[in-house]
């Protein structure tokens, strides 16, 4: 996650929470343990990696490009070690954790090769990354982000790299595809405020006028039911 997310901690911190269907797809396809040592990649406030150590009892590190989301995790109640680094230069050593996960930060990555290589070279051999991002069918689906703020999209699929991308990234990287599907959980919206905050990294790319627009239209249509959808790519390491 980039350095610019020091701005925005604060209204990250209030508005994205943890998805509990994400923690259960760590739970069942990581395959942690209380024994297992866990690391999230771009893990801003933390609320996953606490959420899946909270879950199972695992050991679990967090590295984040933005400070300022690493005082929030704190701030917040997180006892987890937490560290800056980017993904493409991490500061662990070698084939030392069970399970490495990011949850929305590939489209962020400057370097996807060396992002992926130096995940694979902090998994054991055996050991599990799991990738939470975006394809293009989920970025097109998704409500309400498509539907109040079409203006999203095209953006959206500029910046996120596509599935084939991604399982390229791990056959290079020494990481053999697993499992892709798609993660799907239903939330009734009540609140336009991470909307109109702008807590999603999507929205800060659109005019203002597209956005008051988008936070309009939805405020005339809460509660609104919604589902959140992500793509999920299960990789092993080889060996």
């Amino acid at each position: 996650m980039s350095s610019d997310y020091n701005g925005v901690s604060a209204t990250y911190a209030r508005f994205r929470d943890m998805q509990p269907a994400v923690v259960e797809a760590l739970k069942v396809w990581g395959g942690a343990g209380p024994d297992s040592q866990v690391l999230e990649v771009g893990c801003g406030t933390a609320n996953h990696l606490v959420g899946l150590c909270s879950a199972v009892g695992c050991r679990g590190v967090g590295v984040d490009l933005a400070l300022e989301m690493l005082h929030q995790a704190v701030r917040a109640g997180s006892d987890k070690p937490l560290s800056v680094g980017r993904a493409e230069a991490l500061p662990f050593a070698s084939a030392v954790f069970d399970l490495l996960f990011s949850v929305d930060v590939v489209h962020h990555l400057r370097d996807l090769d060396a992002a992926f290589v130096e995940m694979a070279r902090l998994l054991r051999p055996g050991g599990v990354l799991l990738t939470v991002t975006d394809s293009e069918s989920t970025i097109r689906a998704r409500v309400p982000l498509t539907t109040y703020f079409p203006e999203t999209v095209e953006l959206e699929l500029a910046r996120y790299p596509r599935v084939r991308q991604l399982e390229v990234l791990h056959t290079r990287s020494g990481l053999e595809r697993v499992r892709g599907f798609v993660l799907a959980e239903r939330y009734l919206l009540q609140d336009s405020g991470p909307f109109r905050e702008r807590a999603y990294s999507c929205l800060h790319l659109i005019s203002e006028a597209a956005l008051c627009a988008g936070v309009a239209a939805l405020e005339r249509d809460l509660p609104l039911s919604c589902v959140s959808r992500s793509y999920v790519m299960v990789a092993r390491k080889r060996g």
